[in-house]
């Protein structure tokens, strides 16, 4: 997995974030996510690169509000979305954990390995 996240993030990088946003994420990424949920991660990766250089410029924030947007009910999908913004707002995905643990809990999530899991 980290292989694979660094890959990720050296490729964008080195693209640059005009590009990955504009190109990689709206002509590639964001059609694939009617889809196919599962690239909430490509989408997660570049954008936590991005985010830690520049900070929340308008088009992290959109990203941002995406993956939040995924933190609805319990599921794969919005467990992928509270381990991706989790390094971004700590306070949003505590809320979610908070809300949800019950359910995460019944669903046989452990709370302690979700509140420590790092992707990054």
């Amino acid at each position: 997995m980290y292989e694979y996240v660094f890959s990720i993030r050296i490729l964008t990088h080195y693209l640059d974030w005009d590009y990955t946003f504009n190109t990689y994420f709206n002509e590639y990424l964001y059609p694939r996510l009617e889809e196919d949920d599962s690239y909430l991660l490509l989408l997660g990766i570049c954008n936590f690169n991005f985010y830690r250089i520049f900070g929340e410029i308008e088009s992290t924030k959109m990203v941002n509000d995406l993956l939040k947007s995924k933190m609805e009910k319990v599921s794969t999908t919005s467990i992928l979305s509270y381990l991706l913004i989790k390094q971004i707002d700590p306070l949003i995905s505590s809320i979610w954990l908070e809300e949800n643990t019950k359910e995460l809990i019944d669903q046989g999530w452990s709370i302690e390995y979700l509140t420590k899991y790092l992707i990054f």
